[in-house]
């Protein structure tokens, strides 16, 4: 394995973590670092970056088998540097590939719960260690072979299996991090052996040990409650827990344990924080780092060179070491540089109205005809399906009668000396028929309502997507035309380039509002001048 020699990361209170990029999926689960490469594994797939987070590929999501929604949401990555190869963790399993180009091979899928889904992985020369939600399984490469290792292990208090989340080697000793607390192998026995004690529950009875990482001979786990140091090999666990946020549950839960050099970082509920062992507390670290739903979830941290990725819940995330000219000048956007920035916001609608834009000129259905179809359906039930019927049956006979016939003693002639008789039978009889009819059993299921729920989330996910690419292409070409300020180009066609860049992402603005964005910047751009001119 190739041990990468980094310089840590000099953090402050003071910094501010800078969004990078975020994928149609939104959020990144893992990262991995190969040189100057950075993989992420996201909702879909694996993407990679050859130029410090400025570009992103897809790596091979295509050859990953994929669920009902069409996606392949990536758990783990694991950079294997000495034999160049990349393994990652997904809900179908875990797979491996050349990290050079890729080639996916899925090699364990024999998990004998519902879903297949491998939360992570470790590899140490030929094994590889998973954890998953049926228990910690150990695969050797070579012979293609995978065996499972649960004895000793407790069942999860709600699903009733083995749920694994991270395995920790030291040396010859074996770890487990998993939702009933964390484990240690008993070799003689091939036994699991339960090291929780000190370790806080949550209200449904589990710990969820996510993570555990070897810090100065301490073993540090990051669980559902906080951050628990162990200085006897796992025996007993301190809470270290003091300056971490809470969720909205109440609790300090982390996500992820990352060093530094002499830093030790975690990446929680709350946020990012750096720890101080002179004050035996952690420092929050969080500035400038946004997901959704006023949550800060972060769920891992690395680093290349000088700069500290993280991966959240809204994408990823990048805290850059000031270079030393940027130390001297210590202000990066100031004078002309501001107030055009600032200009090109008055001049331009903002994201959310852009957003409303795109989702009127889509004419999806909202919630409330959504509501109505459904309110709609069930009256439909409610309302009697009437009948009206009017019949006669039988028959009417009508028939002439001659009584004397022809008289002999007169010449023959058209005119007939008879009786003319009508009669008329009718048989039957005649009836009106009125109906009323109820279907009580659509009151309670009606095929119908799950056809309109059905499709609300159809209209859903579409909405989504259709803001997620909205609000991308509007910031992409925010960053565009801020880079254009700060660095202006030196040359007619580099200029040229990027005019050519930010009208094609207006272009794609307009074709998913209906042309509004040109036109309103036109019209704002138009009324500045008029109040120019009153003035």
């Amino acid at each position: 394995m190739i041990l990468t020699v980094t310089t840590p990361v000099d953090c402050h209170s003071k910094d501010i973590w800078r969004f990078l990029y975020q994928p149609r999926q939104r959020v990144v689960k893992t990262i991995g670092i190969y040189k100057d490469q950075i993989f992420t594994g996201t909702g879909n797939g694996v993407l990679v970056s050859n130029d410090k987070g400025k570009t992103w590929n897809d790596f091979g999501t295509n050859q990953l088998l994929k669920d009902s929604s069409g996606l392949s949401s990536v758990n783990w990555i694991y950079i294997d540097g000495e034999n160049k190869k990349i393994y990652i963790t997904t809900n179908f399993g875990a797979y491996y590939s050349d990290i050079a180009k890729p080639d996916w091979h899925r090699f364990f899928e024999n998990v004998k719960t519902e879903s297949n889904e491998v939360n992570s992985l470790t590899v140490d020369k030929n094994e590889v260690y998973l954890s998953t939600n049926d228990g910690f399984w150990i695969c050797n490469l070579n012979l293609g072979s995978c065996e499972r290792l649960n004895q000793g292990l407790d069942p999860d208090n709600i699903s009733g299996n083995f749920q694994i989340l991270y395995a920790l080697k030291i040396s010859n000793e074996l770890y487990l991090a998993a939702s009933n607390g964390i484990y240690k192998l008993d070799h003689s026995r091939a036994s699991w052996h339960n090291l929780s004690e000190g370790i806080y529950r949550l209200p449904d009875g589990k710990i969820n040990a996510r993570h555990l990482l070897l810090n100065k001979g301490n073993i540090w786990a990051a669980c559902g409650t906080g951050i628990y140091k162990s200085t006897d090999g796992g025996e007993l666990w301190k809470n270290v827990s003091d300056g971490i946020g809470k969720n909205s549950e109440g609790f300090q839960g982390a996500f992820y344990l990352f060093q530094s050099g002499d830093t030790l970082y975690s990446a929680t509920e709350n946020g990012i924080y750096f720890y101080s062992a002179e004050n035996d507390s952690w420092n929050n670290l969080t500035s400038g780092i946004r997901t959704k739903e006023n949550s800060k979830n972060v769920y891992w941290l690395a680093q290349v060179d000088s700069d500290l990725y993280a991966a959240t819940d809204e994408g990823l995330f990048v805290l850059q070491e000031p270079k030393q000219e940027e130390q001297n000048s210590k202000l990066i956007l100031k004078g002309k540089v501001e107030t055009d920035f600032a200009n090109l916001g008055e001049l331009e609608p903002g994201v959310i109205e852009v957003q409303k834009q795109a989702l009127k000129f889509a004419s999806l259905p909202t919630n409330n005809d959504y509501k109505r179809y459904r309110l709609q359906a069930r009256l439909r039930n409610i309302v009697p399906r009437l009948g009206v019927d009017l019949n006669t049956t039988g028959t009417s006979t009508n028939y002439y009668q001659i009584d004397k016939g022809i008289s002999a003693k007169s010449s023959l002639s058209n005119d007939f000396n008879a009786d003319k008789t009508n009669r008329y039978q009718y048989d039957g009889r005649a009836f009106k028929q009125l109906s009323v009819l109820w279907n009580t059993n659509q009151l309670f299921y009606d095929d119908e309502i799950k056809d309109i729920l059905s499709q609300a989330r159809l209209t859903a996910n579409l909405k989504e997507n259709l803001l997620d690419d909205v609000t991308r292409i509007y910031f992409q070409r925010r960053r565009l035309q801020l880079e254009n300020l700060v660095s202006p180009p030196k040359d007619q066609i580099s200029k040229l380039s990027a005019d050519l860049q930010i009208a094609e992402f207006t272009g794609q603005l307009d074709s998913r509002t209906g042309g509004w964005f040109t036109k309103e910047t036109e019209r704002r751009k138009r009324l500045q001048v008029n109040n120019a001119k009153s003035q």
